[in-house]
């Protein structure tokens, strides 16, 4: 079929945080890795707000009959 695109949006009401922060995807964390998973697995991330909107985008192509 034909190829597509998948858009993901998290949205919190907290204070957010923030996606600057020196160290925030250390491999050695043991928390604190989602973003840097999340970004290395979609085509496009965007960190919006206060850090408190998350949108994920993840696009593939034509996949054959």
């Amino acid at each position: 079929g034909k190829g597509g695109r998948l858009s993901l949006s998290v949205i919190d009401s907290g204070e957010g945080f923030d996606h600057e922060m020196p160290g925030l995807t250390e491999k050695s964390d043991y928390s604190g890795r989602g973003l840097k998973l999340i970004s290395s697995l979609c085509t496009e991330m965007k960190i919006m707000g206060k850090g408190n909107v998350v949108m994920v985008y993840y696009d593939w192509g034509d996949q054959g009959s």
